[in-house]
């Protein structure tokens, strides 16, 4: 029987987030929604790793991990952005997630939303992966982690190997990307301060049917741009920029050397090769105990089939010999059986006859004795027939001259 497999997940954030318990991909994502649109309406910010783990009876296995920077738009799908997290298999993903390393610092976690917002779009680098088979996992065991987690044996894939052009061209790439977004907010900041300036020397005529609300929106602009400080955001940005390009280098470095090491299998030649010749030898001597047992099996099966050839030719003359005699038995019984049948018929027919005549006698017999007894029955009952009825009649004629009445119940009896 195999061992009951159970899938966790488990979540490291930064101070501003509450984490329950997840107990499921729905409750993750239901918790995610809730956590974006609280981060919204409270104006903070946050970054979650979810990690999902597959918990057997001998190791656990890290299957995927994702951060989130929150507050993300509200139009997100999160449904699609997890859909990750329903697999039960092993899949690709930045090893850097293993720790809590890539979760900001305090002080990118205090930051306004509108100064962030920038950063939500930049995704981990991607593990280049060129087949379609599972990789190889190599055991790495977690230091325990400040938000209650446990220390277990964490497998992670291994990714292709980046070469350093391959890196030289993500790390410039980033660099491009950040230069150009840090120039994209100085024009922006430019446009926004150009605008205000204009608006403070040329103020619109007062109307007396506008508000004096609309005419003090000038003064609030100007006070958010103020309060907005671009050279701290420039450096922000390439800081993070940098420390996240030192980081992924370091990290590749770190892979490329866990993976010449091994490579490195020189140790294991004698006991590969050993096992390999083992199971060669024990392979040729199965072929061999085959083959002897096989032309055994023949010459076995060559012996039973005379041998058995020889009692079908035995048993068939006894058969013959049977045969014959029985054929003889049967016709001398046959006779004799229609012999003695004919002597009893005839024998038993006599016999009937004469049983049949003393029947016939007897019944004669028996027919004149209940004649003559059943004529001497019928004149006495007719004798004592006539005599009472004689009596009954002349005393019905004495009551008829009598004066006295003839009860009831007599003259009904």
């Amino acid at each position: 029987m195999f061992g009951k497999k159970n899938y966790y997940i488990e979540l490291s954030h930064s101070s501003s987030i509450v984490a329950p318990e997840i107990t499921s991909t729905p409750n993750l994502i239901n918790f995610i929604i809730e956590e974006n649109q609280k981060l919204i309406e409270d104006n903070e910010v946050g970054q979650i790793i979810v990690r999902k783990f597959l918990e057997s009876k001998k190791q656990v296995t890290l299957l995927y991990a994702q951060i989130l920077d929150l507050p993300m738009s509200e139009e997100t799908n999160f449904d699609d952005l997890l859909v990750s997290f329903y697999s039960k298999k092993l899949l690709p993903f930045d090893s850097r997630l293993i720790d809590d390393e890539l979760l900001v610092s305090e002080l990118k976690e205090n930051l306004r939303p509108s100064e962030t917002e920038d950063d939500e779009g930049y995704a981990e680098v991607p593990i280049i992966d060129n087949s379609d088979e599972e990789e190889p996992i190599i055991a790495e065991e977690l230091s325990e982690p400040s938000n209650d987690t446990r220390r277990t044996e964490i497998t992670v894939p291994v990714s292709t190997l980046l070469t350093e052009a391959a890196i030289k061209e993500i790390v410039a790439k980033e660099m491009k990307d950040k230069d150009e977004e840090i120039e994209r907010l100085k024009k922006s900041l430019r446009l926004q301060g150009k605008e205000e300036m204009a608006k403070v020397e040329n103020p619109p005529v007062k109307d007396d049917n506008v508000s004096e609300a609309i005419l003090a929106t000038p003064l609030v602009s100007s006070d958010l741009s103020e309060d907005i400080n671009v050279l701290d955001v420039i450096k922000m940005v390439k800081y993070d920029a940098n420390k996240r390009l030192e980081y992924f280098i370091a990290q590749e470095t770190s892979k490329i050397n866990a993976e010449i090491e091994a490579l490195d299998t020189r140790d294991k030649i004698e006991p590969t090769l050993s096992k390999r010749f083992g199971d060669e030898k024990k392979l040729e001597i199965e072929e061999l105990n085959r083959l002897v047992d096989s032309k055994k099996a023949e010459e076995i099966s060559t012996e039973n089939a005379r041998h058995e050839a020889a009692l079908k030719s035995i048993e068939s003359e006894s058969e013959a010999n049977r045969a014959k005699h029985l054929e003889k038995l049967t016709e001398a019984f046959a006779t004799k059986l229609s012999s003695a049948i004919k002597e009893e018929y005839q024998r038993q027919t006599e016999q009937l006859n004469l049983i049949l005549q003393g029947k016939t006698e007897e019944l004669l017999l028996h027919q004149k004795a209940v004649n003559e007894g059943m004529k001497n029955t019928v004149s006495e009952v007719l004798e004592g027939f006539n005599t009472n009825h004689g009596e009954f009649i002349q005393n019905i004629e004495r009551r008829k001259n009598s004066s006295s009445l003839i009860p009831l119940h007599k003259r009904v009896g």
